[in-house]
């Protein structure tokens, strides 16, 4: 199979289950802080770190259709963006400078430690 198409394929599925992720979470949750795009942003950065932890273990298709396909279009910047702005622009600027601190520090740290984890196992 062609790796673009792992890609494509691995996107498409990520883009959904971001959605639809996100849906159900802001189905609960009624705060200010967009807590689903934090959820989908926090997860994902843990499931990259574990396949970066493991690439050397996995074959390059697995790497590319989930890293590269499913975690880049499960992660949205843009929408962090677009939703940090939204709340500066009403006014909300201690939830909108905590959003992104928290976003940014726990990214990080579950980055590193899904990569952690990987590496240890």
């Amino acid at each position: 199979m062609k790796m673009w198409l792992l890609v494509a394929i691995g996107g498409a599925l990520g883009a959904l289950s971001r959605y639809w992720l996100g849906k159900w979470v802001n189905r609960w949750w009624q705060g200010d802080l967009p807590l689903g795009t934090m959820v989908i942003n926090l997860s994902g950065s843990f499931a990259l770190g574990l396949v970066l932890g493991y690439k050397n273990y996995l074959p390059l298709t697995v790497v590319l259709a989930f890293g590269t396909g499913f975690l880049g279009s499960f992660t949205t910047y843009s929408t962090l963006n677009y939703e940090f702005i939204s709340l500066l622009k009403q006014g909300k600027y201690s939830i909108a400078f905590s959003y992104i601190f928290l976003s940014f520090s726990f990214g990080l740290i579950c980055g590193f430690a899904g990569l952690y984890l990987a590496m240890n196992l």
